[in-house]
């Protein structure tokens, strides 16, 4: 995010709902030595990041404080972010919004956003640092332009 936002003149908020599926842990997901993780704390993230901003979710004690995710999980919370970008849209008055996420949270959230279910045989991939553009229309459409975009990366770069 830091690297996105000096390009492109923005400042960046961390959010604890905006993280890829499954969680903070340690361990394997479908093994029995999966141990939930907080996440950085808040003096963590500012000692590296002090320009970014922090939503209240992100505490002393770290910003994630569930077990492991499930998908359906992940969905539900999918859902709540693509209203909140909605609403971020809707006051936007024309300016870009710029998010990064990783890949099944995208998916989700994409999935979310044009009003597909998240389990329904197709899954929108993103390599790691592409993007995807979704434009919002006054009339409350959604236009997906393009995903998973990588031309600032060389072919061998490519990574998931």
């Amino acid at each position: 995010a830091q690297p996105l936002a000096e390009a492109l003149g923005i400042s960046a908020t961390v959010r604890a709902d905006i993280f890829e599926h499954g969680g903070v842990f340690t361990g394997h997901p479908k093994g029995d030595d999966l141990t939930p993780a907080p996440g950085m704390t808040r003096a963590e993230i500012l000692a590296g990041f002090p320009e970014f901003g922090l939503t209240d979710e992100i505490t002393a004690t770290g910003w994630y404080h569930g077990g492991w995710e499930t998908i359906m999980e992940c969905d539900v919370r999918a859902k709540s972010v693509a209203t909140l970008v909605e609403e971020w849209a809707a006051e936007a008055d024309g300016e870009t919004i710029a998010m990064v996420s990783h890949g099944t949270f995208m998916d989700r959230l994409l999935k979310a956003l044009i009003g597909a279910p998240g389990n329904n045989g197709f899954y929108f991939y993103h390599y790691n640092t592409a993007y995807t553009r979704v434009n919002f229309l006054d009339d409350g459409r959604r236009v997906v332009h393009f995903t998973n975009q990588t031309p600032h990366l060389k072919e061998a770069a490519k990574t998931w």
